[in-house]
């Protein structure tokens, strides 16, 4: 059913002020974070062996916070935290204008000698004042919480439990955060994969990896999501990212390795148009813009057959630029070893990339005459392997709430 027009601009402002009001609460004493930042969650008990991640003892994990000083990038700090390379590099989300982090954890390394990925369940939420960050909560969520989309009303997120098909309802407030729901969308050998809410907060959209299906949701006021339509679009659907405006979304998959681009309604999914990547794109980011996706793809990461032509080759990052119709390939960047992600800062400038394998950030710059990224000098090197990274937001620049679809 269509919403009537004054129903929609009070819904808005109810969360604008929603919004506004616990952004103030948290914020108070932090300030707005840096449009020049980003969060980077890295694995530290894993190491790779000819691309391949092997499990070691190495502690839970880390969270930093990144930024760009003088064309460089400096680790600010950094907060021992529960999270895994398993699952996309969408596991660390940042509330936007607020010094908050939601982070999950799907896995573990445990067990006997060897040591091995033991499922997890684990979501901590970090807070941080300053360069002083800290963990506020930790709580379990469904079986292997890998990929968190955050709702756009500030007071909610949905969690993608990869191991159970199920989806976790978050409540967030000053106070801390708080599992509301847990809801069943799939069978648990489908995976879950990944959640993205849309601008408008009324629908979502998850993907079912092992079953080659994008899933339509519907969100009532508190969140809580009900299934309106399935659709297969191509082989291994993994990151989801809503385009500007929320009508439409880019869907990567690594099976198929292919960026799948979608018209939505309520009734279904419509393919508007395909592009061809490299081998498995890990990870998909929309520039503030809307004007650039970055697909960061293994291409040769992680190939063990010496008879493959891309034996021994290094990952890229596939960047599309929007035209008329669409977007087109516009560069390929070469990286060291697999980009688990590729993240454009909130200035619109600047692309982190994640050169997994190596323990380093590559920063990418784009050139105002040409368009063109250039890698700019110099890597940082981290305590662990980047596996997910979320842009931090000024909240002068935290997008508001969408039209809702037709």
């Amino acid at each position: 059913m269509l919403t009537r027009p004054i129903a929609l601009q009070r819904r808005a402002a109810a969360l604008a002020v929603a919004a506004c009001a616990w952004g103030a609460a948290l914020a108070a004493a932090s300030g707005a974070a840096a449009d020049s930042s980003l969060l980077v969650g890295m694995d530290t008990s894993i190491t790779y062996v000819a691309g391949k991640a092997q499990p070691r003892a190495g502690g839970p994990g880390r969270v930093a916070r990144v930024g760009v000083v003088d064309s460089r990038l400096q680790l600010t700090w950094a907060l021992p935290v529960a999270l895994s390379y398993i699952g996309p590099p969408t596991s660390l989300a940042a509330v936007p204008g607020q010094p908050v982090a939601l982070v999950a954890g799907s896995s573990r390394v445990g067990g006997d000698v060897p040591a091995a990925f033991l499922p997890d369940r684990a979501l901590t939420l970090v807070r941080w004042r300053g360069e002083v960050p800290a963990v506020q909560q930790t709580l379990e969520l469904g079986l292997q919480p890998a990929s968190i989309g955050l709702h756009p009303d500030g007071r909610h997120a949905l969690v993608a439990n990869r191991g159970d098909g199920t989806l976790s309802v978050l409540e967030l407030s000053a106070a801390g955060v708080r599992e509301s729901a847990r809801v069943s969308i799939a069978r648990a050998e489908e995976i879950v994969a990944h959640v993205e809410v849309a601008p408008d907060g009324r629908h979502a959209l998850a993907s079912l990896n092992q079953s080659d299906a994008v899933v339509l949701l519907a969100l009532d006021a508190d969140a809580r999501p009900t299934v309106l339509h399935r659709a297969s679009l191509g082989r291994g659907p993994y990151v989801i990212r809503y385009l500007p405006g929320g009508r439409g979304a880019a869907v990567a998959h690594i099976g198929s390795n292919e960026i799948v681009f979608v018209d939505l309604d309520r009734e279904a999914l419509r393919v508007r148009q395909r592009i061809t990547v490299d081998r498995v794109p890990e990870g998909l980011d929309l520039s503030p813009d809307g004007e650039w996706i970055a697909a960061s793809c293994m291409h040769g990461f992680g190939v063990t057959d010496e008879h493959d032509a891309r034996f021994g080759q290094a990952g890229r990052v596939h960047l599309l630029r929007r035209n008329a119709a669409g977007y087109e390939p516009a560069q390929q960047l070469a990286v060291d070893g697999g980009p688990q992600f590729a993240v454009f800062l909130s200035d619109g400038l600047h692309l982190v990339v994640a050169e997994t394998g190596f323990r380093r950030l590559g920063l990418f710059r784009r050139n105002g005459a040409s368009a063109a990224f250039t890698r700019l000098p110099g890597a940082l090197t981290l305590p662990g392997e980047p596996v997910a990274a979320a842009r931090l937001v000024a909240e002068s620049t935290a997008p508001a709430p969408a039209s809702p679809l037709p």
